[in-house]
């Protein structure tokens, strides 16, 4: 027992995590259900774990949730209404307005609504273990040159699956997206939002191995920023390759954008201007070269834009009936698949299944009302100002702060016109990435390893 100590257990705690961050979007993005509890059963030991050790050794957490009490309520208050949808209710009898039988529960589709509920534990339990084991600055980096890892690790495999493997998923022939580079996602849109979130971690690393107040540049830290520029380069490529354009739009400005949030920074704690400007101009020369290379299937479909959009507002509309429908109760989480075809008209194609809103503000105000489904987004909102606030008040670059900021933007972008954030490979992944920056939040908590 005297091995178990906090640093102990945190480090067990970022193993595990890192473990299914890499294993969960194999299994098809981790969009299959049987995922979603196996994932949690860790999540929970791994909880449990830090608990029994924590009161074996008679020490606090390493982050209070006192400093998290607004977001900690709208999160009890979210979980509870989602499990209201799925617990029988006497006053719910024969059928609603829309011939939706009633069947004793809020959600039409209570066992849907509870493999979701699953998910969203997945998501607040794996941010809170980030929280813990990332409180510590050098920890902290250590995760996120991890995380950065294992972007590049699902960049590479995407790109040996396309063009050694003929194009195929890791289970055999690729049914959908031919000709697009999907990794283990097979949806080339939530693989190229994976990939623009690890690039946006990336380039704030890469900016922090070149910073010139990091010591003497031995053989050893030269290597390393190297091998982080070759990686950052894999995944813009592979990004590229995606064939997404929102994607590409939101990786391209996730770097841009952590160039110019922690430039200034930089600037100011006396590095050179010409070497910044210089780093800027060698960036845009070589995404200049990447999209030569491999962007040619996303130039062709940027044709395509205005007709897709034009679906796309007749789906947003559809689905805005669906949502005034029942604007308070929703239909049940994970219950959109099941409940819009009563919405559905010929104006959004009737050849297709639609299992999502392709808006993921409109699918969380469908599953689960105006209210409840808002509550989601102002808890990112609260955080992403509050990491904001934190960035600018402090006189040195926060490299976490920052690489949440920055996905925290790619991912709300990008839900505007898709679902990235409802597949659970990249929820988690975003995830880890946002609690890593609001570890930052607790600075003047004490010290812990």
């Amino acid at each position: 027992m005297d091995m178990m100590t906090r640093p102990f257990v945190n480090s067990i705690s970022m193993w595990v995590a890192i473990a299914i961050l890499v294993c969960t979007p194999l299994a098809l993005g981790g969009n299959r259900p049987l995922v979603w509890p196996i994932v949690l059963a860790i999540l929970s030991l791994t909880l449990v774990l830090n608990a029994a050790v924590l009161m074996a050794i008679s020490a606090k957490p390493a982050v209070s949730l006192a400093s998290f009490r607004l977001e900690v309520l709208l999160i009890i208050t979210f979980l509870c209404f989602a499990v209201l949808q799925i617990v029988p209710l006497r006053n719910l009898s024969g059928l609603d307005a829309y011939g939706l039988p009633a069947n004793q529960t809020l959600s039409v589709a209570p066992a849907e609504s509870f493999l979701f509920l699953l998910t969203w534990l997945n998501v607040f339990i794996l941010g809170y273990l980030v929280l813990q084991f990332t409180r510590n600055e050098t920890r902290s980096i250590e995760f996120l040159n991890l995380l950065f890892w294992v972007v590049v690790i699902h960049a590479a495999l995407g790109f040996v699956l396309f063009h050694e493997f003929e194009d195929a998923t890791i289970i055999g022939p690729k049914w959908a997206y031919l000709g697009s580079m999907t990794g283990g996602f097979v949806n080339r849109n939530t693989f190229a939002t994976f990939l623009a979130s690890g690039a946006a971690v990336g380039t704030a690393l890469v900016l922090r191995d070149l910073k010139s107040d990091s010591g003497p540049r031995t053989g050893a830290k030269i290597a390393s920023s190297l091998f982080k520029l070759m990686g950052l380069l894999l995944i813009m490529a592979v990004l590229f390759g995606t064939g997404s354009r929102m994607g590409l739009f939101v990786g391209v400005l996730g770097v841009f954008l952590t160039i110019f949030i922690v430039l200034p920074k930089q600037i100011g704690a006396g590095r050179p201007v010409a070497k910044l400007l210089a780093m800027v101009v060698i960036a845009l020369s070589v995404l200049a070269v990447i999209l030569w290379g491999y962007g040619g299937q996303t130039i062709e479909r940027l044709g395509s834009v205005e007709r897709a959009s034009d679906v796309r507002f007749e789906l947003y509309e559809q689905t805005w009936s669906m949502i005034m429908a029942r604007p308070w109760s929703g239909f049940g989480g994970g219950a959109y698949e099941l409940a819009f075809p009563l919405f559905h008209q010929p104006e959004v194609s009737v050849d297709l299944l639609w299992q999502k809103a392709h808006n993921s503000y409109l699918g969380l105000w469908a599953d689960y009302g105006l209210v409840f489904g808002t509550m989601p987004w102002l808890i990112l909102l609260i955080v992403f100002v509050r990491l904001a606030i934190c960035f600018l008040s402090r006189s040195t670059p926060d490299y976490a702060a920052a690489s949440a900021i920055v996905v925290a933007i790619i991912a709300m972008i990008h839900a505007l016109v898709d679902f990235s954030l409802e597949i659970q490979g990249y929820a988690l992944l975003f995830t880890a990435i946002l609690a890593t920056g609001a570890s930052r939040l607790t600075l003047d908590q004490r010290q812990s390893q």
